[in-house]
């Protein structure tokens, strides 16, 4: 079911432009057990109404996110970056965002959706006659018990054919560590040996101390967790 005004959104758009929706205000959902609707107001007079499929649960969760008084001012005022990622396959893809995100919000809609792990095709590269690639074989390790564990913080950017660690993008210009890989938090494309880069990485104190911010946020108390410890630490508390 879509019902489109043309004044607002263009009939071949696979993504909603800068018209579809002017602040955070626009943005309202509406859940019911057989099918999940958005309806976002381009004018007095129109609007779209718009039965959400892929992108749903992006819609939803900027709108908890404006909901939230720590976030709406800020999400009302700096709608350019989520609004034009909404129609994505991937809208937490490194490649939509700058490499420093400054922003609490952009953070916590990160992680709410969850990470951005394509599981290919991988574009193949030539490197001195060899041919290169990510692989999704790399986003697991066995322990040495051999147990299958899963690496969360490794992410693959389709948009620039590059993976990163995620909690080292959205943290570790926040923590302590000075020693900070940029490689890791800037995307890397060289494949060559990258299974040791990652063994690397993973040992590293800059990224333990921002995979436990990413782990408190992500599971243990909340994605508010962040804004909370960000406010105590500026409270002195």
């Amino acid at each position: 079911m879509l019902r489109l005004n043309k004044k607002c959104v263009k009939e071949n758009s696979s993504s909603f432009n800068s018209k579809s929706f002017s602040d955070s205000n626009d943005i309202l959902a509406e859940t019911s057990t057989v099918n999940t609707f958005i309806e976002i107001s381009c004018s007095s007079d129109s609007s779209i109404l718009y039965e959400a499929t892929t992108n749903d649960k992006a819609l939803q969760i900027i709108n908890e996110l404006k909901e939230n008084t720590n976030y709406s001012i800020h999400l009302s005022k700096n709608l350019s970056v989520l609004k034009n990622i909404i129609g994505e396959k991937y809208p937490t893809d490194f490649g939509h965002y700058p490499a420093i995100i400054e922003e609490d919000y952009i953070k916590i809609f990160i992680i709410k959706y969850g990470s951005c792990r394509s599981d290919g095709p991988y574009p193949i590269t030539n490197d001195k006659g060899n041919n290169r690639s990510f692989s999704r074989s790399y986003y697991n390790f066995k322990s040495k018990g051999g147990v299958n564990v899963e690496r969360k913080w490794l992410c693959y950017s389709p948009k620039v054919d590059k993976c990163y660690c995620e909690p080292c993008w959205l943290f570790s210009h926040t923590t302590t560590c000075k020693n900070v890989n940029e490689a890791w938090t800037k995307c890397i494309n060289k494949w060559k040996l990258l299974s040791e880069k990652i063994k690397f990485h993973e040992k590293s104190l800059s990224h333990l101390e921002s995979y436990i911010i990413f782990e408190q946020c992500y599971k243990e108390k909340g994605v508010d967790y962040y804004m909370l410890s960000k406010i105590k630490k500026e409270a002195n508390v």
